[in-house]
């Protein structure tokens, strides 16, 4: 079986983490992660058995991310904003349980490597680029409907 999927998720994927700015006593500092948008477009190739679909997919992948660092004296507040492309690769499990409708459980890797991001300091107007290696792994359990199931096409895959 072969087929091609879209997909995109919004959320607030990210991480924040705070420590202690040296030399500046009472001073800390900020530093933030957020990923907006996560999508893709795949192929994937599977095999299906009675209701069951064993698949693997892999394709173009991108997201939209978010970066700040700020500190708590407000000598600097650095923001940068990108979008990435990179590609995802991934395997899952789906099951037909009545007519067009499947459930199904997947794992994704999106892999988008190292990229040059542009931070603007907001403070001071400075500009300078920064390194960001960034690679997410996804874990999705969904419901499908298979809508393309009629005259001249296979209802779902059993």
């Amino acid at each position: 079986m072969v087929g091609f999927e879209g997909s995109a998720s919004g959320g607030n994927i990210g991480s924040s983490i705070g420590v202690a700015t040296p030399g500046l006593p009472g001073d800390s500092a900020t530093y933030r992660e957020k990923t907006d948008l996560l999508t893709s477009v795949t192929a994937r190739v599977g095999y299906a058995w009675n209701n069951w679909l064993f698949y693997g997919k892999g394709g173009a992948a991108w997201a939209s991310d978010r970066y700040s660092a700020f500190d708590a004296l407000a000598t600097y507040d650095f923001e940068g904003l990108e979008t990435r492309f990179g590609w995802t690769a991934g395997a899952g499990v789906e099951w037909a349980f009545w007519n067009d409708w499947s459930v199904k459980l997947e794992y994704d890797y999106y892999g988008f490597g190292t990229r040059g991001v542009t931070f603007i300091d907001n403070v001071s107007a400075t500009v300078g680029p920064l390194d960001i290696k960034q690679n997410i792994q996804v874990v999705k359990l969904g419901v499908n409907l298979h809508i393309f199931s009629g005259p001249g096409w296979p209802v779902g895959w059993w």
